[in-house]
């Protein structure tokens, strides 16, 4: 919706990542030739939504353009090919909360539909418009762990999995008139840090968002005291971190109507996201109150273990493969690497939960 909202010239949002936008498009058969990026961007979204939410049966565009071709030679032998994801969850749940499905098998084969939409129509439709919108990430150098959190800072942590706002409110808080108004409050500026995904997309696209812990280490990154505003979008945000909240005079802001907490602020996109073009405006007013927050909870201690640890993060795919081809590089861990384009071990970093070797 964002990136359509920003084909359109609503919302006040630029599209940074052009290339990944003409890419997509070409890859999945859309017209770029003479075309400006806007032009480009506009039935992207389109059909990216449309692989979400269609209801009768159709190829799934997004899946046949980019999965391998004997994966999908398999899902279609085993019958498990989605119609989208709308459906295909809807479907879930009318076979399983009504009594209509009785065979485990059947119910299973409906699951691997779920996964197959979610994958290829949740998953890359959104990295698609997300890389488009706000560019790809980029390699950062990251301190991780809560021994990164600083004391004498505007300390603002960022959760959950939708990243057009938390962007916004990463660039609010690095303008001259917050950080004057963070020294004002007593603080010696601003510091950003990322509680699942929606910090690592922050930190890769603007650096020194520091990631401290996964979903379901959030009530001990609460617990610290350390934070002075925590920022919820939607998704793996769990109502506890209410409660520990409370007891540390953190102030919690959702953004998301799908995301609300229990006595939460609520500073976000309306349920229409019809506000999408005060996104700025609501990032200035969620700074600030962290700004507020700051001055007064002066009183609440602040401890944080003293171990933190480095790493090179941000490595979006196509660059990754072309350091790893280049003749003089000698790969991530100094060995020099065959160069047939071919990676031999990954390491993900997957916010939610946990990381995971490929």
């Amino acid at each position: 919706l964002a990136l359509k909202a920003a084909a359109s010239g609503r919302g006040g949002l630029k599209m940074e990542g052009p290339d990944k936008a003409i890419a997509s498009a070409k890859a999945l058969g859309l017209a770029v030739e003479g075309r400006e990026t806007n032009e480009i961007a506009s039935p992207l979204a389109g059909l990216l939504l449309e692989n979400l939410s269609r209801a009768e049966a159709a190829p799934h565009r997004v899946l046949a353009a980019f999965a391998p071709k004997e994966r999908q030679d398999l899902w279609r032998k085993l019958d498990i090919l989605p119609i989208s994801a709308y459906h295909e969850v809807f479907e879930a749940f009318h076979r399983t909360t009504t009594g209509t499905d009785g065979d485990w098998r059947n119910a299973m084969r409906q699951f691997r539909r779920c996964g197959l939409a979610f994958a290829w129509g949740s998953v890359l439709g959104s990295s698609i418009a997300m890389d488009s919108l706000l560019g790809p990430p980029r390699r950062q150098k990251a301190r991780c762990n809560l021994g990164a959190l600083t004391e004498n800072t505007v300390n603002i942590a960022v959760h959950g999995h939708s990243p057009v706002l938390v962007g916004q409110i990463v660039k609010a808080g690095r303008t001259p008139k917050m950080i004057e108004a963070a020294k004002a409050s007593g603080a010696d500026g601003l510091s950003f840090y990322g509680i699942c995904c929606s910090g690592l997309s922050a930190m890769y696209r603007y650096g020194e968002v520091i990631p401290l812990a996964n979903a379901v280490g959030a009530e001990l990154v609460m617990g610290t005291g350390a934070l002075d505003l925590w920022v919820a979008d939607v998704g793996d945000v769990f109502p506890s971190v209410m409660d520990v909240a409370k007891c540390l005079k953190t102030v919690v802001v959702c953004t998301s109507d799908s995301g609300r907490l229990p006595g939460v602020e609520f500073h976000g996109f309306d349920h229409d996201h019809s506000n999408l073009d005060q996104a700025s405006a609501l990032a200035e007013t969620i700074v600030r109150r962290g700004v507020e927050s700051f001055a007064e909870r002066r009183e609440i201690p602040r401890s944080a273990p003293l171990r933190s640890r480095g790493g090179l993060l941000g490595r979006e795919r196509q660059g990754f493969l072309r350091r790893i081809t280049l003749p003089h590089h000698r790969g991530l861990q100094g060995r020099t690497p065959q160069r047939d384009g071919k990676a031999r071990r990954l390491r993900q970093s997957k916010g939610c939960l946990r990381a995971g070797r490929l």
